[in-house]
């Protein structure tokens, strides 16, 4: 099992974002000021909380997805409970884990703002998403987390990489989700927002992101996919000793 993206990776605006308008700017070297702004933007919508938080809304996700797969399926039925276990024995790890990549994933959507982003335009991005409208849709993402697509993917081949077109939809969903919890009053700031400079420039990063963010998923981990298939091995043994004993 990989360490899944994190929902706010495409900032709010993944669906406002237009087909096609991928930035082509040419990558050029910036100063450690301005890095350090690419990377607070990255962070912001990114935080150890908001990753925590993620990570609950995920498993709950997961817990309705395992139940669609045929042995998962075959193995509740038998012992009814079991897919809880599982997943309750995994979350520690799956924590540990997520906000232990955290910093990867900032240091290169980081470079990416601040490569194709002004100073004044990650500084405004970064207002934006630090005032009240931003956090209240960083909030409204989390409550309504689509993951279906990447964990219907990895539940039909676990082997297989997470494709940018399953993260696109399931961001696209969780946010155009978010977007319709907030109040009309959020929705006009956030429209306002999205037409400014730093808004624009964003959607035109979409792409870039996307991509950054599904390689950043997609990175090999033995070390926690051996974890992983521990805990489910001895929570299968634990049910099967328990049920033997009675």
């Amino acid at each position: 099992m990989r360490v899944l993206p994190l929902a706010a990776i495409l900032l709010a605006l993944a669906p406002l974002a237009v087909p096609g308008m991928a930035c082509a700017q040419a990558q050029t070297a910036v100063s450690p000021e301005h890095l350090a702004l690419g990377h607070e933007l990255a962070k912001r919508n990114n935080d150890e909380v908001s990753a925590d938080n993620q990570v609950s809304a995920m498993l709950v996700s997961a817990a309705k997805i395992f139940a669609e797969n045929k042995d998962l399926r075959e193995l509740e039925k038998e012992y009814p409970g079991a897919i809880k276990k599982m997943l309750d024995a995994m979350a520690p790890v799956i924590r540990e884990e997520t906000l232990r990549a955290l910093p990867r994933l900032w240091d290169r959507l980081g470079a990416i703002y601040a490569a194709n982003m002004t100073e004044q335009e990650l500084r405004d991005a970064i207002a934006f998403y630090s005032g009240p409208v931003g956090v209240r849709l960083r909030a409204a993402m989390i409550g309504d987390l689509d993951m279906k697509a990447m964990l219907s993917e990895v539940l039909a081949d676990p082997d297989k990489n997470i494709s940018e077109k399953a993260l696109g939809a399931s961001l696209d969903s969780t946010a155009r989700g978010a977007i319709r919890a907030l109040s009309s009053a959020d929705q006009q700031a956030l429209a306002q927002f999205a037409f400014t400079p730093a808004g624009a420039q964003i959607q035109r990063l979409n792409a870039q992101i996307i991509k950054a963010a599904s390689d950043w998923s997609n990175e090999a981990n033995p070390e926690l996919d051996a974890k992983l298939e521990k805990i489910a091995e001895d929570v299968v043994a634990k049910i099967l000793d328990k049920e033997q004993s009675k």
